[in-house]
């Protein structure tokens, strides 16, 4: 007889722990299926992990500043398994939390590997190897994504990110293929621990989602702490010759401009390429669903009555907050509870040093879809807490459109970025204008204050910049 259950939630990641813990508090009974550790690839294989060994690398960064402040300090050396054993602490406390929130709000998890039979029926193979049977009204496809492999890179010498978060090693030259922000914060980690690093990118620029300056600004900033960047160009073949090592045979990707082919010589191969669906075994087709990414309205709803998908696993934004945010929304409308998610205002965050955060739309992006736009750029040489805490690179631009003044997008380069988005992204859910921002005062000295500053450069009247024209001021920024 098969166990019943108001929502059956395939996927115990960012989109479907928290749509179960939402869907339960509002009073469903709630099933959620998980094959691997709760808290999906965020938890487990990306978000926390990643972010762990990126504050081993910020502790070997500020080693090298300590004696401009003044501060001595004797030799130190690093221990791989000690720096393991970091990164595996906070994912076991949060697991542990994650699962304790769950069956204090009574859902009922169980461990053990999906299989859809129909709209609201799933079996699941048990770890000792027995099959149960769930039914549900409602089910929630949450399975997340995978890293994307490429053809041209097989073999124990390419990592993907989640062989790259094992740190296996520390290899003396390590080539990162693929210039987004898993490609760029990893390589950001392993030149820190000692690698070699040379990011590729075959896109002209790095980040290519963001806007352009940032992407220029960062691949200055990567290449000024020792990483070498090679734009435009992609990985034709992987060669092992004699001895140690490998060499990766580079031409350039189809419309970069015209160049040679490259050879690059390396240890290890990071493939950060992208994601694809984790789907496969699931059996969408018995749902008459394509196999693939799952497509869904606004809120979850897919193709089939009664199946919904939050997450990864739709395409739509690859981030875990964009997920929780889905999965949410997709079980209060199933409940009854319809509400808005503004999947274009997700802020992005990029851990690398300094940090990229942003939200809304690029400058390109705004032209691009007509706005007569005003722009204003800060930059935190400029930034008083900055200057104190000897972080003094990067900017903050604004994005307005010149007839309401309303702001359209914010782009930060520099330090603590992930955090000071978050001023930035309230602004723009709430429709504020570039007034409504220098009417709130920023206390001093902070980094915030480069957004206000940034919105008054915007009309060229950044009291901390020389005059410049409205929608140019603040040019020095770079």
């Amino acid at each position: 007889m098969a166990a019943r259950a108001d929502i059956i939630v395939v996927g115990g990641g960012p989109a479907g722990y928290v749509a179960a813990l939402r869907a339960a508090r509002l009073g469903a009974r709630v099933a959620l299926v998980e094959r691997d550790g709760l808290g999906g690839t965020c938890l487990q294989r990306g978000c926390i992990p990643s972010k762990a060994l990126l504050e081993v690398a910020r502790a070997l960064r500020a080693l090298g500043r300590f004696r401009e402040m003044g501060v001595r300090v004797g030799a130190w050396e690093l221990d791989l398994e000690q720096v393991r054993r970091w990164r595996d602490r906070p994912v076991r406390l949060l697991a542990r939390g994650v699962e304790a929130l769950l069956g204090a709000a009574g859902v009922e998890v169980i461990r053990g590997e999906a299989r859809l039979e129909a709209p609201g029926r799933v079996a699941v193979r048990l770890p000792e190897g027995e099959e149960a049977r769930l039914e549900g009204r409602w089910l929630l496809l949450a399975t997340g994504s995978l890293p994307a492999p490429l053809p041209a890179c097989a073999g124990a010498a390419c990592w993907d990110s989640d062989r790259a978060l094992a740190l296996p090693e520390v290899p003396s030259r390590l080539a990162v293929i693929g210039g987004g922000p898993v490609g760029v914060e990893l390589g950001s980690v392993y030149a820190a621990l000692g690698s070699r690093v040379t990011v590729v990118e075959a896109l002209p620029r790095l980040l290519p989602r963001e806007d352009a300056e940032v992407g220029v600004a960062l691949a200055r900033s990567l290449e000024r702490q020792g990483i070498a960047v090679l734009t435009g160009a992609r990985l034709a073949r992987l060669e092992a010759p004699q001895g140690a090592g490998f060499v990766l045979h580079l031409e350039p990707a189809p419309g970069a401009a015209a160049g040679g082919p490259v050879r690059l010589e390396a240890d290890r191969v990071l493939v950060a390429v992208g994601r694809r669906p984790a789907v496969a075994g699931l059996g969408l087709a018995r749902l008459g669903l394509p196999e693939g990414w799952i497509e869904v309205d606004d809120e979850g709803r897919t193709a089939v009555p009664g199946v919904l998908a939050a997450g990864d696993v739709t395409g739509r934004v690859l981030l875990a907050h964009a997920a929780s945010a889905q999965g949410i929304a997709a079980v209060e409308a199933a409940l009854g509870h319809p509400r808005t998610v503004r999947l274009d205002l997700i802020p992005s965050c990029t851990f690398t040093w300094p940090e990229v955060a942003s939200v809304g739309l690029t400058e390109e992006a705004a032209r691009a879809r007509g706005w007569d736009v005003l722009v204003g750029r800060f930059p935190f040489s400029a930034s008083g807490r900055a200057a104190a805490a000897g972080e003094r690179e990067g900017f903050v631009k604004v994005v307005a459109d010149r007839g309401t003044r309303r702001l359209l997008g914010v782009h930060i380069f520099g330090p603590d970025a992930s955090t000071l988005i978050h001023e930035a992204a309230l602004a723009l859910a709430a429709g504020l204008t570039l007034s409504d921002v220098e009417r709130t005062v920023h206390a001093h000295p902070t980094l915030s204050e480069a957004f206000g500053e940034a919105c008054l450069a915007a009309e060229g009247r950044a009291l901390h910049l020389p005059a410049g024209r409205p929608g140019d001021a603040g040019g020095s920024a770079l």
